[in-house]
């Protein structure tokens, strides 16, 4: 009996001890990435620093600080400082983030192909979109844009890379 209940405390020790290691905060001092210099890519023929980026008038708060990081990321790998356009505002190059006025059919027809928090990566024109069936489906749209097309990889939650091996080409009838 003595020896089934001190295996039942050893347990619970150390199932209480992953709890609290599960809920640890890594100290951002700790925090690393490499990171190589990819101001070079190309997307649709021009660099990400001609993009800018449009925000679907239904975007969530999940969504928009998402694209906060999405932001801070392609800053980061191609010091392209991606500026939000202001409702009304069109430019020759953008990024359309969910459900915009500017979706085509291709656009539409790709999305409406989706599922649950299936996303969609579509070139069309001099525009790129990042849309999902959902709002974690657009939110996963960005960070499939991160991995694929800026070589990040995220390996925890204080450390990442960036590389050009990394990247796969962006072709310009893209529809993933």
């Amino acid at each position: 009996l003595f020896m089934k209940n001190l295996t039942r405390v050893i347990s619970l020790f150390c199932v209480m001890a992953m709890i609290v290691t599960a809920f640890a905060v890594p100290q951002k001092a700790n925090a690393a990435s490499v990171v190589e210099d990819l101001s070079n890519l190309t997307f649709l023929g021009a660099p990400l620093s001609d993009y800018t980026i449009v925000l679907g008038s239904d975007a969530t708060t999940g969504i928009k600080n998402t694209l906060n990081y999405f932001i801070d990321y392609v800053k980061e790998a191609t010091g392209a400082e991606l500026k939000i356009a202001n409702e009304g505002e069109v430019n020759k190059y953008e990024i359309c983030i969910g459900k915009t006025d500017r979706e085509t059919e291709k656009v539409t027809a790709a999305r409406d192909s989706l599922t649950y928090n299936g996303i969609a990566i579509v070139a069309d024109g001099n525009k790129i979109f990042l849309t999902g069936a959902d709002q974690l489906g657009v939110i996963y749209s960005m960070y499939q844009f991160r991995e694929d097309y800026l070589g990040f990889r995220f390996y925890s939650i204080d450390y990442h890379v960036a590389k050009l091996k990394y990247v796969k080409e962006f072709p310009a009838d893209l529809n993933y």
